[in-house]
């Protein structure tokens, strides 16, 4: 009696044993596959996202406005336009912090908007800069030269 009381608990043990660890198992591939669903997803809003930087990007830097204050900085009607305009682009995507169209000649300022946390202020005249000298403004050039679009780190 006692024998097959023991046997009986080491055969409950074992299956118990299987059992525990092929539900550990279960728990893990569970979880795993949610890991992989989440970072799949993720993966599509990153790649969405760069997408509509891309084309914003492109909105800005290749639109008739730009070329317009590049060529005319001081016209005061292209300069409240861009900080309508701009100030939209940047209410729209809490990513952005500013918006600057820059001369390659030296990296003149001719337009700057950024973004205050409460509302988008656009920059005129003196409070305009030159950043050809800045280390992002560089890598910009050097990446647009080379056919690539650059983001600049926050610093």
């Amino acid at each position: 009696m006692v024998l097959s009381v023991g046997i009986a608990f080491v055969a409950v043990t074992v299956v118990a044993f299987f059992y525990d660890r092929r539900a550990t198992e279960l728990v893990i591939n569970t979880a795993l596959e949610r890991l992989a669903s989440e970072t799949r997803l993720l993966a599509q809003r990153e790649e969405a996202t760069a997408g509509a930087i891309e084309r914003d990007m492109a909105f800005v830097a290749e639109g008739p406005l730009a070329a317009a204050l590049i060529q005319d900085p001081g016209n005061a009607r292209f300069q409240s336009a861009a900080g309508l305009v701009y100030s939209r682009i940047l209410s729209r995507r809490v990513e952005y912090l500013g918006i600057r169209i820059v001369t390659l000649d030296g990296g003149r300022e001719v337009a700057r908007v950024v973004d205050t946390g409460l509302e988008a202020r656009t920059l005129r005249g003196s409070d305009l800069g030159s950043v050809g000298g800045e280390r992002f403004f560089q890598d910009a050039v050097a990446r647009a030269l080379s056919g690539g679009a650059f983001y600049s780190h926050v610093e």
